[in-house]
């Protein structure tokens, strides 16, 4: 009995007491509690990171610029047989796909050559973005853009131009070149992003009804080039969401396990 007293309380001396058993026990807990904090916090950035970065799409398709060659007046139907339309890529775009709890959209970069003309092009009206397109043909006529850009010349019969095989990003349609039967009408330069984001979607073929005007106000129809109706903002120009949802949770929670930790090695410094 009498060793097995002394045993007992050897046993609570060592757990109880503040020998070197229990400083080498303390530290032991305190440094575990210290990489475990480290733990959550270093896991907390990086789900913050990875919810933060907007999720590239996997392998964009290539897509297509259906344009529209008929213009339409009280007399009928004016198709523009003979009249070159050409094509340039002014940006780049990268395309997001909602991933992460991010809103889908594109990000756009200018092109070489047209840095100085970049926008924040979600937030523009539709009057803004013609005024946009017009400033674009005049530099790209000016820098000779066009003359690298991808031309067509619409074909007898012919309804619509498609220029295919594009690559993601934001396109200037301009008329080039108008045979005679087509002087009396103008047409504004034209500007496209591939894709489109329609209805939560992305839509890579993409059709355009460019705005053709006579230039005769006597003609019946025609305006003189009126100047084009703010029909708001455009819907064809996506944005990319910048959500954080999740990140200040996960912050919150690593501070609260830190607060907890102090406060038990504080207790049990007591």
């Amino acid at each position: 009995m009498v060793a097995s007293t002394c045993d007992n309380g050897t046993w609570a001396s060592r757990r109880f007491g503040g020998g070197a058993f229990a400083g080498a026990w303390f530290r032991a807990v305190r440094r575990a509690c210290l990489a475990l904090a480290l733990a959550v916090f270093a896991c907390a950035g990086m789900l913050a990171a990875a919810v933060v970065a907007p999720q590239v799409a996997a392998a964009a398709p290539r897509g297509s610029v259906s344009l529209s060659v008929v213009a339409e007046d009280a007399r009928g139907s004016h198709q523009l047989a003979g009249d070159t339309f050409t094509l340039v890529r002014v940006a780049t775009a990268q395309v997001y796909d909602g991933g992460n709890g991010q809103s889908a959209g594109v990000a756009y970069t200018m092109a070489a050559g047209f840095e100085r003309y970049d926008r924040d092009w979600a937030s523009l009206t539709a009057s803004d973005v013609a005024a946009a397109a017009r400033e674009l043909a005049q530099a790209s006529r000016d820098a000779g853009s066009l003359d690298a850009g991808v031309s067509q010349r619409v074909s007898e019969g012919a309804r619509r131009l498609t220029f295919s095989g594009l690559d993601s990003g934001l396109y200037l349609v301009v008329r080039t070149g108008v045979a005679d039967a087509n002087k009396g009408l103008t047409c504004d330069p034209v500007l496209v992003s591939v894709p489109q984001l329609e209805d939560g979607a992305f839509a890579y073929d993409v059709d355009v009804d460019p705005k053709f005007e006579w230039a005769d106000v006597d003609h019946p129809g025609g305006n003189g080039g009126g100047a084009e109706a703010d029909r708001g903002t455009p819907g064809w120009l996506p944005t990319t969401g910048d959500y954080v949802i999740g990140v200040v949770c996960l912050l919150v929670a690593g501070g609260s396990i830190a607060v907890l930790i102090g406060r038990r090695l504080r207790e049990k410094r007591a």
